[in-house]
């Protein structure tokens, strides 16, 4: 995925999520945006990084898509 550019520069980075995810589509399409709104909620500049190793069930799609 294309790194925003906003993020290009580490200090505009308060809080990052870093999630391994192997075939977790379904989780990752309930608990992903729970997740962001929680993030957003604190106001701060944050980033989440959804790290996909050759998932067979669409994961990089659900993440993509969300």
């Amino acid at each position: 995925m294309p790194m925003n550019d906003s993020l290009a520069n580490e200090s505009t980075v308060d809080l990052s999520l870093v999630l391994p995810a192997y075939n977790e589509s379904r989780n990752l399409m309930e608990g992903l945006p729970v997740a962001l709104a929680a993030f957003e909620a604190t106001g701060r500049a944050f980033e989440v990084v959804v790290v996909d190793d050759g998932s067979s069930d669409h994961t990089a799609e659900v993440v993509r898509a969300l």
